[in-house]
């Protein structure tokens, strides 16, 4: 189901008692609490993907909110942060805190097949010093790192982190299922493959590029 907030107000999505999936494109997060609260009463609920045009201000509740949804087994979510970036030891890190993620699927969700990431972190390399950015790094990879364990190797699920220029970082699944879609990057400095780094493309139909020449 497709479901247009121009037409329908979202107490409507309740109604929809067999909903079995939902596809949510260009929402504002002013919606996004009423309509993941609505969500709660499907009980046929198993797959959400959900496209937002603004940057979330609470996205952990939003987290929770979708974790919370009894039946769900599939959920893809293509959000916006702000623009303002700081100089922080590994800002907002808890999106790759492998324990947090470990809790969270085993608690809420032990049934998940798919692991689908991509993280990225930016350094503000033009206003600190080499060290600084070699810091924000060694911290990334630190991290990172720990999703190296049992939990995750014995579901399948593979990770890898590449370097860009000096100030940016990548960290993200690799072949964690057949991609139909890939990001083609430019240069990259260095890339990290911590299980595995073998990329299937036989069946990507779409491919988007991503340069930067700076």
């Amino acid at each position: 189901m497709v479901y247009d907030l121009n037409v329908s107000p979202t107490n409507m999505i309740s109604k929809f008692f067999q909903l079995k999936k939902l596809f949510l494109d260009q929402i504002e997060s002013t919606y996004m609490e009423k309509i993941l609260h609505q969500l709660i009463s499907l009980p046929f609920l198993t797959s959400l993907t959900i496209f937002m045009v603004d940057p979330v201000n609470n996205i952990n509740t939003l987290y929770l909110q979708i974790f919370n949804l009894p039946t769900l087994k599939y959920c893809q979510l293509s959000l916006k942060e702000g623009l303002t970036r700081e100089l922080l030891p590994m800002a907002n890190s808890s999106y790759v805190d492998n324990k947090k993620w470990e809790e969270l699927i085993s608690s809420y969700i032990p049934n998940l097949r798919i692991f689908d990431i991509q993280y990225e972190n930016y350094f503000n390399s033009i206003h600190s010093s080499r060290n600084d950015v070699l810091f924000n790094q060694a911290i990334s990879n630190v991290l990172i790192n720990k999703f190296t364990s049992s939990f995750w190797i014995e579901r399948g699920w593979f990770f890898a982190q590449q370097n860009y220029q000096s100030n940016r970082t990548v960290f993200y699944s690799t072949n964690p299922y057949r991609r139909n879609t890939y990001t083609l990057c430019g240069k990259f400095e260095k890339k990290t493959c911590l299980n595995t780094c073998d990329n299937n493309l036989k069946s990507v139909r779409h491919v988007k590029p991503s340069f930067n020449d700076n």
